[in-house]
């Protein structure tokens, strides 16, 4: 299993729960940009799991299928990313430069407008995308 284990000095800057496809089934997952990378992570699907729910309750509950650890699926390098499309109305697809099997895509499906993605990932690529400053702290009285 792949995982996502963030480098020496490399900054998040953007995380955001998306969905991806795993066993033609769409599950949850996690679509991360740091200050070097694009990251993508979904749900493996947990045999124990499902088959415990499947033994507790009679009406199996798909959502427990999806409810394992997420795995790294897909990262690329911030200067290999060609261009991001909207396919359907949630479905983002990412690309890298390259053609037939030099090339990586994938894709996502995510409640976020694709014009937002569309502006995130031109900032991302221009080095001007910044993480999301801390809010701030109110003191409340009692």
């Amino acid at each position: 299993m792949a995982r996502y284990v963030r480098e020496s000095g490399e900054v998040e800057l953007l995380k955001e729960t998306v969905e991806g496809v795993r066993n033609k089934r769409r599950v949850h997952g996690v679509l991360i940009l740091t200050d070097r990378r694009l990251v993508v992570q979904i749900a493996r699907p947990s045999p124990l799991l499902g088959w415990l729910v499947g033994l507790v309750s009679p009406l199996y509950h798909p959502a427990a299928a999806d409810a394992g650890p997420l795995e790294m699926t897909h990262q690329i390098d911030r200067a290999k990313l060609d261009s991001v499309e909207a396919h359907d109305r949630q479905m983002i697809a990412f690309h890298t430069k390259g053609e037939g099997h030099g090339q990586t895509s994938f894709a996502v499906y995510s409640m976020t407008p694709f014009d937002v993605w569309q502006l995130r990932i031109q900032q991302w690529l221009a080095g001007t995308l910044a993480a999301a400053p801390l809010p701030q702290a109110r003191l409340v009285e009692r």
